[in-house]
């Protein structure tokens, strides 16, 4: 495995509720991505969406999407209960359309996260080996490293990709 390389800012690495080819699997998010912390929101759900889309739930008195990675990249089938004390991670990214306006989405994560100053030491695979080429997209970084494999996110993709059509602004 390759060494652990310190990094300028912290990072979070949060465990899934999936798993990929029987390894565990953990999300690593950039502390520059996450705007907030929240425990068990209230989550109204939205008909006729897609299983991933887990409704909507108020963030600062606005409406906000929940999505489950876990649910949205197929590693697992199983909808999560955020009711029982999840908590979910609130990130914000710039759109490049308008630059002047910044989006929210609520993903939902397993309870159980944590900061490192250290990437782990991991080995890159490419994504297009693991996920649909759909899906792929989605994700920005995939590795091995020996309690698992860590998938970074593509929020951009996310939130202006496949799922623009209900991201919430």
């Amino acid at each position: 495995m390759a060494a652990t390389k310190r990094v300028s800012e912290s990072l979070i690495l949060v465990p899934s509720d999936g798993s990929l080819h029987g390894k565990p699997l953990f999300y690593l998010f950039s502390v520059t991505q996450i705007e907030e912390v929240l425990t068990s929101p209230k989550v109204t759900p939205v008909p006729f969406t897609p299983d991933y889309f887990l409704g909507l739930a108020a963030w600062h008195h606005r409406p906000t999407a929940m999505v489950s990675l876990d649910l949205l990249l197929g590693v697992t089938s199983n909808p999560p209960d955020h009711q029982k004390g999840r908590s979910l991670v609130v990130t914000e990214v710039q759109n490049e359309k308008t630059p002047s306006h910044w989006t929210h989405l609520l993903l939902h994560m397993s309870s159980g996260g944590r900061m490192l100053s250290e990437v782990p030491a991991a080995q890159p695979v490419s994504p297009q080996d693991h996920f649909s080429s759909e899906k792929a997209g989605m994700v920005k970084g995939l590795y091995v490293w020996d309690d698992g494999l860590i998938v970074v996110p593509h929020i951009e993709h996310i939130l202006y990709g496949s799922v623009e059509s209900w991201a919430v602004s």
